[in-house]
């Protein structure tokens, strides 16, 4: 059985029922009803059995004659009865009704004076004409609430005369994607290795291995996935305060490490302690770290310590390229736990690795002879290693020269190799997993997305996928290891986008980077940063709310580069612009792209924004500037050089520009966890037209109707995705809309307005007729709301009532419903409006329904959490209004009967497509 909502018809109150199926087809020559047609209600109330035939005692006649006399009036109440049932099957049809007669003029008009004030059923004396409803499936949701009780009765006796049109039953069903990673593939793979890998240790907290000297190092590298995949999943084993992994890392500072293979043991286990750098593990960290600077011959690495003495790499016994570079992770490790590492250390693996690179741009295992490719683990080691030398030579010596390469040639070149072909996606060779993981530094330590055509991520983490096992490894322990390291480190949100565009487009190569170690550090959630190109399409960009585009001249951008801004603008993205070294020239070119991008003018932001006091109240003022819509800020502009001083100095020394950066990333993810890496706002269209299409008319009146124009291109790609159902939002101005247009109906807002008498009276006829209205303030706008119910509902009795708990839209009573049994609110509403939430109402009118919000829903449907929008939680939003869509079109009319949108009408298409 399907339960349903069903509108009492006396006093039209909505009272839960239970949904009974039509009955079956009666066969030819069956008797008018047999026991298997009723339902068990039907048989137990109005159905009595045969007797059996038996020979009637001559002393019973008078008997029979008294029963017979009952029989006779029961049969004639039952007949009665299935006349007037709606399951009944082929009965014979009933008398038309008598017309009822015209309202007189007065009653008429009063009703559209009072407007929406009026009672669902009208008064009795004064029948009230109504739009003819469009036909209705056989099984509604919901029945029209002003239908004659003739017409309620009888509904169901004329569907189940007929074949169901096909275009009534709308079966909801999900549109197949190949989608071959995804951000939970990702988390459920996560899940298994760490399970896998937790059950690889004894009751002492010690690694089962075999591995002789390289236990020690074995063990310290597990330790180091299980910490980095803590901060990616949500698994209490893996807090640093669980016994669990107290007692690996006490475990990892009583390992021996023998010299022979100490340069990797002791570069882990210094790694695994300097990760949540806990005084206890100080002494043992600082002993590695030791161990490692001493280690190492101008940068190059052996197996073990070189021979007293030396001074120069072929003096060790058999450097290489893979030992080097764990060396230097190891003490770069330590000093970003705040261990001093002289310069000259740092001066001598920039020297090593730019004289070991080879005419390729790679580089190999060892010095080779300059000739040969080079490979993608050392070269992937390579680029790392030049990284980080540069970031810690930087740091001693900042250098805020402007329209310098950001690049030093050895390093533009090793990024060239990385670009050709498929040499960032290619694993190859005996230790693929060891490769991945060297690919994941190289990337994050650039910052790019892409390496020549290859989201190198996206790609690595599809093919790591599928190369899990039922138990979630990836063979031994040392190789499950670098693969979670891999997804773990990899999925981490990202900070900032910072866009590359032909010109000077990195003067602080290092100043996201940095940014982001500070944020990191203060909100104790792992932040990554990525550099993005003007290259790619807008929807590439969206896997980061805020796109960093910075400069000391004007640049380039031809229309279809500004298109690109706009769209990620109009989607939800924050565009961050910055003038390096404040230049004037930067600045204008800021002013005409704000009056390009969106038609107005740029203006200073308030003391009051929130990039000013999110997270942190910066001791220093910055005079920042911004434009927008009433609900969110669309770009923010600093015309003084800021990014310098997120490379010269750090947090310590210069904290109110860090603390800045840190709140314009709070402003863009409204003080929620932000959403990892794969987990984009953007949703691919399908190419392919739906078979089912179901126009959305979105409501255009004098002011702010359209404040996030894409909101509905959004919600159209969900919708298909999840339902196969295409929807067609398009604009009509509300004195044109009608049920035959559009069953749905949305209008928002983000300041008051005023509609006129013919407007009101439109959307009067419109849910009167049948149609469904929703209505939201955009933004959570109080002004549009108060206006839009001073206009709608001005008696206090007409007021829309709170969705009952078992209402359709609450429980999701239908197919491809969700149930919403509980709010879900953004963060900020609780600090507007306090802890009591006001519910989703509903108002009754006609045959149709105004559905209303008093939060945002519109912001929602865009997916943004830009701070500041007092709303549902996205993901509520864009269920709540996919209910609200299939509740109308389930339970209120055929789509066969809906046209097309008015010749006046716009269907609602913009560049961010």
């Amino acid at each position: 059985m399907t339960a349903r909502m069903t509108p009492c018809p006396n006093c039209g109150q909505i009272v839960s029922a239970t949904y009974q199926p039509p009955l079956p087809p009666r066969p030819a020559g069956a008797p008018l009803l047999a026991p298997e047609d009723l339902r068990p209600s039907d048989r137990a109330a109005a159905y009595r059995p045969p007797e059996p035939a038996v020979r009637t005692p001559s002393w019973l006649p008078a008997t029979l004659i008294i029963l017979g006399v009952f029989i006779g009036i029961f049969f004639l109440i039952y007949l009665a009865t299935l006349k007037l049932s709606s399951y009944a099957v082929n009965p014979a049809p009933p008398p038309a009704p008598a017309p009822a007669p015209a309202p007189p003029p007065a009653v008429e008009d009063e009703r559209q004076s009072k407007l929406f004030s009026f009672n669902n059923q009208p008064p009795s004396s004064a029948p009230v004409k109504v739009a003819p409803a469009p036909a209705v499936p056989v099984d509604p949701l919901m029945e029209p609430t002003t239908a004659p009780a003739e017409e309620r009765a009888t509904r169901g006796v004329a569907a189940a005369s007929k074949p169901t049109p096909v275009a009534f039953a709308v079966v909801p069903e999900p549109v197949s994607v190949d989608e071959v990673v995804t951000d939970d593939k990702i988390n459920a793979a996560i899940v298994k290795g760490v399970n896998h890998l937790v059950s690889r240790f004894d009751a002492k907290q010690k690694l089962k291995s075999d591995r002789g000297a390289q236990a020690g190092g074995a063990h310290a590298l597990a330790v180091l996935a299980l910490l980095h995949a803590g901060e990616a999943i949500s698994d209490e084993r893996l807090n640093i305060h669980n016994p669990f992994m107290i007692g690996l890392l006490e475990q990892l500072r009583k390992y021996e490490m023998p010299d022979g293979m100490a340069t990797y043991s002791r570069s882990l286990r210094a790694q695994a302690l300097a990760f949540h750098n806990r005084p206890e593990d100080r002494s043992v960290l600082a002993s590695d770290t030791r161990w490692l600077i001493n280690s190492s011959v101008v940068g190059a690495y052996g197996y073990g310590p070189p021979p007293a003495g030396a001074t120069n790499p072929s003096q060790l016994h058999g450097w290489d390229n893979s030992n080097s570079q764990y060396g230097v992770l190891g003490v770069w490790a330590a000093a970003e736990a705040g261990l001093a590492i002289p310069g000259s250390y740092w001066q001598g693996v920039q020297t090593h690795w730019e004289r070991t690179q080879l005419d390729s741009g790679g580089w190999g295992y060892s010095a080779g002879d300059g000739k040969e490719p080079g490979s993608l683990s050392m070269t992937a080691a390579g680029v790392n290693m030049l990284f980080v030398a540069n970031e810690q030579l930087s740091a001693l010596r900042p250098d805020t020269q402007l329209a310098r390469p950001p690049f030093s040639p050895s390093l533009q070149l090793a990024l060239d190799w990385l670009g050709k072909g498929d040499n960032a996606i290619t694993i190859a060779g005996q230790f693929p997993y060891y490769t991945l993981y060297g690919m994941e530094r190289a990337g994050l330590a650039s910052g790019f997305k892409m390496f020549g055509r290859h989201d190198w991520f996206r790609v690595l983490a599809a093919e790591t996928l599928k190369k899990q096992s039922a138990e979630g490894s990836w063979g031994d322990e040392v190789d499950t290891s670098f693969a979670l390291l891999f997804l773990a480190r990899g999925r981490h949100p990202l900070l900032m986008n910072k866009l590359n565009f032909v010109g000077a487009w990195a003067n602080r190569p290092r100043d996201v980077a940095n940014l982001a170690k500070f944020v990191t550090k203060e909100t104790e959630r792992p932040l990554n940063w990525q550099v993005v190109s003007l290259k790619s399409e807008w929807g590439d960009w969206m896997d980061c709310p805020i796109l960093y585009l910075s400069s000391h001249e004007p640049p380039v951008f031809d229309e279809s580069d500004f298109e690109k801004l706009k769209s990620f603008v109009m989607a939800g993205g924050l565009l961050f612009t910055h003038a390096d070294g404040g230049t004037k020239e930067f600045n204008q070119w800021a002013e005409m792209l704000t009056y390009k991008l969106f038609d107005q003018d740029l203006k200073d932001l308030p003391p009051e924004h929130f990039v000013f006091n999110a997270l942190f109240k910066p001791d220093q003022k910055f005079p920042l500037r911004g434009v927008g819509n009433a609900t969110r800020t669309f770009m923010i502009h600093s015309p003084t050089d800021i990014s310098k001083r997120w490379v010269a100095k750090g947090a310590s020394v210069d904290r109110s520009v860090f603390d800045l950066g840190a709140n314009i990333f709070v402003y863009s993810t409204g003080m929620q966890v932000p959403r990892n890496r794969l987990d984009t706002l953007y949703v691919e269209d399908l190419p392919d037209k739906p078979k089912i299409t179901v126009p959305i008319a979105r409501l255009k009146y004098a002011g702010d109707w359209d404040p996030e124009p894409f909101a509905w291109e959004r919600e159209r790609r969900m919708f298909r995705r999840e339902t196969s159902i295409g929807l067609v939002p398009f604009a009509v101005e509300i004195e044109k809309l009608s049920p035959s247009v559009a069953p749905f109906a949305h209008l928002t807002g983000t300041a008051a307005v005023t509609l006129s008498a013919a407007q009101i009276k439109a959307l009067r006829d419109y849910v009167d007729a049948g149609g469904v209205l929703l209505i939201d303030p955009c933004g959570g706008s109080q002004p549009f709301a108060s206006s839009i119910r001073a206009a709608l509902f001005p008696a206090a009795d007409a007021q829309p009532a709170p969705l009952k708990p078992d209402h359709p839209l609450l429980v999701g009573r239908g197919a491809g419903m969700t149930p919403l049994l509980k709010q879900q609110v953004r963060p900020f509403v609780f600090k507007a409006i306090g802890s009591k939430i006001p519910p989703m109402q509903i108002r009754d009118v006609g045959k149709g329904a105004i559905v209303v919000s008093d939060l945002d829903l519109t912001s929602g449907l865009l997916g943004t959490n830009t701070l500041g929008i007092v709303g549902y939680d996205p993901a509520y939003a864009h269920a709540f209004v996919r209910n609200a869509i299939l509740w109308t079109i389930n339970g209120r009319g055929p789509i066969t009967t809906w046209n097309d949108p008015p010749a006046t009408a716009t269907t609602t298409t913009t560049q961010a497509q």
